[in-house]
């Protein structure tokens, strides 16, 4: 796999040998994740959870569990994490003001409702009351909700500056329970950009962002004793007994600093730590181990080629179509990913509300991509060789050399295998980083296999129009579409327009979508999880979590 280089160190994927290749080398020209708040995520991939709480153990109340942090993490401030490890972590502390359920719909947190008013064009959020900050500080209220989106969309510097500041323009109090959002697109998915930890002004106002303070939240742990600084870390939390939902069960955590995801690995092998996320292949032989359970994720990682829409057989709709019926998605991830992936060939994230079930698939079939050819005037001659107008249809597929982790470019070979068996003659280049870059600048390129880290956001603005877009395809629909879904302000209207937007470029294919990584979430038998949904979110459901007592 490819790891996305973004404009910041993480602990647990600084030091990855395993990198996720070319958009280490696309970095360059763009930043390939769309609005996902600015961290490097770490973390790799398999398919079905394999976890579930078993009936025949009760939760109870107490135990201890003890997690990996950041040992030396460039902020603790809720809006300027850089490590992945924290922003799980503080998930525990925190709470946003519109949480994402099971099927990354929106769901009440801090918010307990909101509208649209269409009228005056602004949202109306309404706080839930009697929510308490931890350590005597009183109530959440609205002031602390605009404080908090104030600070995101005034400094760049935020992890949440770029998904906010997309949607919103500004932020105003209407009482101490009410905040009017003026939106910059009124859009429903600006209900998505609200999913980010709500701060209090009374602690947080005047103290920088790279602060090392200790966290306060409102959240269902807060932080007894936290020791931050000097390449080492560690923080206590415990319950917080003022919560307003269910008391959490697991009694204390204890976080532990390591500087990367490797050293974290180790230390979950000699038994120092219960649990630990991870982005590795290899994961297997971790989860294999006596007393070790694993529960599988999806992460953010798209891979997909791209595809040169200037040069001529690609241009055609049907082609493209043929290719993506004639790769074996299912082989490659069983072989190379080692399940550790879920096959998807758009963007809109199978298993959630942003994917329409009714979109068209491409189940692995020569004969289908055969036919398709054959429609397109590619016939075979005597050799098995498809031509058109006396030329053959030869292709090149472009990607990153990777020594440390040949992933991608054995999937690049396997798909060409694949291709060769519908009588497409495909080469493979597996280029150093500063010959890619200058391949895709110059648009000097047939299909380029890279990875996006897209994002829960339902912004499909990122892969069809946006930098995502290296295939350069565009169209009026495309644009009529994309402006349907910023225009659609309620529920109904925009999954109508989101899902009119799949269905057609799962017709189209821009681009010829692979899948998405799969990640780990590795535990000690008698921890029992739950909630365990997304990238970034590991801990989020950590409330219902126990220990075996």
């Amino acid at each position: 796999g490819c790891r996305m280089p973004m404009p910041c160190t993480t602990s647990f994927t600084a030091k990855f040998k395993r990198v996720l290749a070319v958009l280490c080398a696309l970095a360059a020209f763009m930043s390939l994740s769309a609005c996902a708040p600015q961290v490097q995520p770490s973390g790799t991939a398999s398919v079905s959870s394999t976890a579930s709480a078993s009936s025949a153990v009760t939760a109870q109340r107490g135990g201890e569990l003890s997690l990996p942090m950041s040992s030396s993490p460039a902020s603790t401030h809720p809006l300027y994490l850089k490590e992945t490890s924290m922003v799980n972590l503080y998930w525990l502390i925190f709470e946003p003001l519109i949480a994402l359920d099971e099927e990354n719909l929106p769901a009440s947190c801090l918010a307990d409702s909101w509208e649209y008013d269409s009228e005056q064009g602004v949202y109306i959020i309404k706080i839930r009351s009697g929510v308490q900050w931890h350590g005597e500080r009183g109530e959440v209220t609205a002031n602390d909700v605009v404080f908090t989106l104030n600070q995101i969309l005034s400094d760049t510097g935020s992890i949440y500056n770029k998904q906010v500041s997309k949607y919103i323009e500004s932020v105003s109090l209407t009482d101490l329970y009410t905040v009017s959002i003026t939106p910059r697109i009124a859009s429903y998915a600006l209900l998505y950009c609200l999913n980010v930890p709500i701060i209090p002004q009374s602690y947080y106002q005047g103290l920088a962002g790279e602060t090392t303070a200790a966290p306060v939240g409102s959240g269902p742990y807060a932080v007894l004793e936290a020791n931050i600084g000097g390449g080492a870390a560690n923080m206590t939390l415990g319950i917080n007994e003022k919560w307003w939902k269910k008391q959490p069960y697991i009694e204390l955590i204890r976080t532990t600093g390591y500087a990367d995801n490797d050293s974290a690995l180790e230390a979950f092998e000699r038994g120092e730590l219960d649990c630990i996320n991870t982005d590795k292949l290899t994961v297997d032989v971790y989860a294999m181990k006596e007393n070790v359970r694993a529960w599988e994720y999806p992460s953010y990682y798209y891979d997909f080629l791209a595809v040169n829409m200037e040069r001529a057989p690609l241009a055609d709709k049907t082609v493209r179509q043929a290719i993506s019926y004639a790769i074996d998605r299912k082989s490659i991830v069983s072989n190379i990913y080692i399940n550790h992936a879920i096959l998807s060939e758009t963007p809109f994230m199978p298993g959630t509300a942003l994917n329409d079930t009714s979109a068209v698939r491409y189940d692995y079939s020569l004969g289908t991509a055969g036919e398709l050819l054959d429609s397109a005037g590619w016939l075979k001659n005597e050799e098995g060789l498809r031509v058109k107008d006396g030329q053959e249809l030869t292709l090149e597929i472009i990607t990153l050399e990777n020594t440390d982790n040949p992933v991608k470019k054995d999937t690049a070979e396997a798909i060409a295998d694949q291709l060769e068996l519908v009588g497409i003659t495909v080469t493979v280049s597996a280029l150093e980083q500063e010959e890619l870059q200058r391949r895709i600048d110059e648009r000097d390129f047939d299909l380029l296999l890279t990875q996006a880290y897209l994002s829960g956001m339902p912004d499909m603005e990122f892969m069809y129009a946006g930098a995502g877009n290296i295939s350069g395809y565009s169209s009026q629909e495309l644009n009529d579409m994309l402006g349907a879904l910023n225009n659609a302000a309620g529920r109904e209207e925009f999954f109508e327009a989101l899902y009119a937007l799949h269905r057609a470029m799962a017709e189209e294919l821009p681009h010829i979508g692979l899948f998405f990584q799969t990640h780990t979430l590795l535990y000690r038998t008698g921890v029992y999880p739950d909630g365990v949904y997304r990238d970034l979110k590991v801990y989020a459901g950590m409330d219902k979590w126990f220990i075996a007592q």
